[in-house]
């Protein structure tokens, strides 16, 4: 695991029951358990292990039960998502070179009432799809538990109103 975060990188030790220890020359972590490395084989399932632009959600994962779903959400945009506040409104955004697992979060944000929309970014030779999220604070509050995201949300005051609980089919 490579993050500056080390309440990550806490979560990710408690949930694999391993203790984290850190390269001293930069922000990778290895874990080990019971004196033993802990090898990315062992923990993840060979239908996971892909190129970032191969990535995808399972099925399993979109259809499962409500806490599941929303501890996957948090999953996501605890890492690969971004938070910011200008002009009196919160921008929430996750990018990814993955088409479908760009359709996959959209579909995942959508099992919560969270509508989305998506930018293709064509400027290198590679395609980025970036999802901008489109929610009341309430429901931002669902998509984090990063505190130092979690914590621009609730603290965020929202200037501009604008009302996310309708959406409309074209």
């Amino acid at each position: 695991l490579s993050s500056n975060d080390t309440w990550q990188v806490d979560k990710c030790a408690h949930i694999l029951g391993c203790k984290a220890k850190r390269n001293e020359c930069n922000y990778s972590w290895s874990f080990e358990k019971e004196g033993h490395l802990v090898k990315t084989q062992d923990i993840i399932p060979s239908d996971l292990a892909c190129y970032a632009y191969e990535k995808n959600i399972p099925s399993v994962y979109m259809f499962s039960s409500i806490e599941q779903r929303k501890a996957l959400l948090q999953g996501l945009f605890d890492t690969g998502g971004s938070i910011s506040i200008t002009e009196g409104r919160l921008h929430i955004s996750y990018s990814t070179p993955s088409k479908k697992l760009c359709e996959d979060i959209r579909n995942l944000l959508l099992t919560f009432g969270i509508v989305s929309s998506v930018r293709e970014d064509k400027r290198s030779k590679n395609i980025n799809y970036d999802i901008k999220v489109n929610c009341s604070k309430e429901k931002a509050e669902l998509l984090f538990s990063l505190p130092r995201k979690l914590d621009k949300v609730t603290s965020f005051e929202r200037k501009v109103h604008r009302d996310y609980t309708k959406v409309a089919i074209r």
